[in-house]
């Protein structure tokens, strides 16, 4: 089956396998098998990202997904010029997502967090500004706390 043709590839066939996708990601993940499932990722990133507009509302996630692909890429490669420009990379696909989805919380925090794995903000600076832009979309109050478990959304 050609999946770049839609009528081979419904939506909801998209959404089935985006599902099993990760759902045996859950299942296999251990540190040795952490390459082979951010390559797995990017190659089905890459084919939702290749439907285009016959993605619907998941190209937006397809995008998320490759873009955190580049960044935990990032973070494993061992040369700076790679790492350089697979972040470069991660932001770039993870604001085309962002542009899909403006109002897609999950995006908007991946957005924020990329841009302070990057310093280009502080990581409590990125963070705040996502959720204050998260609160003004929602009309609900949302902050964050950073600590070394990790941000905690509230």
């Amino acid at each position: 089956m050609d999946f770049r043709d839609s009528q081979a590839c419904p939506a909801s066939s998209i959404c089935s396998a985006y599902s099993n996708f990760r759902t045996c990601a859950k299942a296999l993940w251990s540190p040795s098998s952490s390459f082979l499932l951010l390559e797995e990722g990017e190659r089905f990133a890459k084919m939702v990202i290749s439907l285009g507009d016959d993605a619907g509302e998941l190209l937006a996630k397809g995008y998320l997904a490759l873009g955190l692909v580049y960044s935990l890429q990032a973070t494993d490669a061992v040369v700076k010029s790679t790492q350089d420009d697979l972040h470069r990379k991660a932001l770039e696909t993870l604001e085309r997502a962002e542009r899909l989805a403006p109002e897609d919380h999950q995006i908007i925090f991946y957005v924020s967090l990329q841009l302070a794995l990057v310093r280009q903000c502080g990581s409590d600076s990125c963070l705040t500004d996502a959720a204050e832009e998260l609160s003004s979309r929602s009309g609900n109050e949302v902050s964050t706390k950073w600590d070394s478990e990790g941000v905690t959304w509230n």
